[in-house]
């Protein structure tokens, strides 16, 4: 049964997945790294994704974040220059504020693109795995079942699109 969440997405069967031809050696890399001291239960080539196109729910949602916006506004010089961004969605402590830690986490952004209109186009990776240096119980809770086999690791990859018209409220706000 596959999670409520991914209702929007394209189903990835692995890195070597025709879709993913351009991030083959990136997946290949991010998929070894994050997933190496759980290579006991998991077999890294089956490790399957999940792509949201631009128009998904979840992807819409990312761009329309404050603090998603808050990584593009800081790393303009980055993207104009396409280089890759590593980063942190921040943990509110109000618990009705948007808070994308807990669905992304720790995330890399590749190949941005600024098309002929303006507008920007991105790709946001990340995988579904828990770290043992996260101490709370939930997380060590997910650790113990992935190291059983219990629960299934996968990556994301979400397609964003940020209008031309929001790029610039965002790159020009004080």
């Amino acid at each position: 049964m596959e999670p409520e969440y991914t209702k929007d997405a394209i189903k990835i069967k692995n890195f070597d997945d025709i879709q993913n031809k351009q991030d083959r050696k990136y997946l290949v890399k991010k998929l070894n790294e994050q997933f190496s001291e759980y290579i006991d239960v998991i077999n890294i080539e089956n490790i399957e994704g999940y792509n949201f196109k631009e128009n998904s729910e979840p992807s819409q949602r990312i761009a329309q974040d404050k603090d998603f916006q808050n990584i593009i506004k800081n790393n303009k010089e980055k993207i104009l220059k396409g280089e890759e961004i590593s980063g942190n969605f921040p943990r509110h402590k109000k618990s009705n504020e948007n808070n994308w830690h807990f669905a992304l986490g720790h995330f890399d952004i590749r190949n941005t693109e600024i098309d002929k209109k303006g507008n920007l186009h991105i790709k946001v990776y990340d995988t579904y795995d828990f770290n043992k240096e996260n101490r709370t119980v939930a997380n060590q809770a997910g650790y113990k079942q992935m190291h059983k086999g219990n629960l299934k690791p996968f990556f994301t990859i979400h397609d964003i699109l940020i209008p031309k018209s929001e790029l610039d409220k965002i790159w020009n706000e004080e």
